[in-house]
């Protein structure tokens, strides 16, 4: 397990800083807010967090991978637990890097978690309400899109499919 480890170690610490690279140059553009189209994205807080458990979980694993060396007291459930926070940290990273809504004059463009890209016309909006978390829940005749207070532009599509304050 010792050398197993530490390979899946060296490629998880590969993928995170080709991953890291790679998004580097997806830098987030501020949109004028007079800007007919606009994104709504999770907070930064949300991607750093996961990073944080990424970090962690690197910094368990080595720890373990080191102390295993030395002691037999380190067993697989050790190294399955760093896996997971590695893990954890990653999927959540990537899921909230993915997560958008694009907002127009006319359409709300809906990506997923998952990448899945759904177009939905304004017009086609049958029911938008806040719910008991000020989250706002926006239903479509093919779907339906649910924002929370957190993210970035909250307020401003508030305003403009329910035409109130959102503080």
């Amino acid at each position: 397990m010792k050398g197993n480890g530490i390979k899946i170690l060296v490629n998880v610490i590969a993928l995170l800083i080709i991953f890291f690279y790679k998004n580097n140059g997806h830098k987030n553009n501020v949109t004028d807010s007079m800007s007919e189209i606009y994104d709504i994205k999770l907070p930064g807080a949300m991607a750093g967090l996961c990073v944080a458990w990424v970090v962690f979980g690197v910094i368990f694993t080595t720890t373990m991978v080191v102390t295993s060396k030395n002691s037999n007291t380190v067993t697989k459930g050790h190294y399955y637990l760093g896996m997971a926070c590695i893990a954890i940290g990653l999927i959540g990273f990537i899921f909230s890097k993915n997560w958008k809504v694009t907002v127009s004059e006319k359409n709300i463009i809906h990506t997923s978690v998952l990448g899945i890209t759904k177009e939905y016309s304004k017009d086609d909006i049958t029911d938008a309400k806040l719910g008991s978390k000020r989250e706002l829940v926006i239903r479509f005749k093919k779907g339906k899109v649910t924002i929370d207070p957190a993210a970035t532009n909250y307020s401003r599509l508030v305003c403009e499919v329910l035409g109130e304050n959102a503080e």
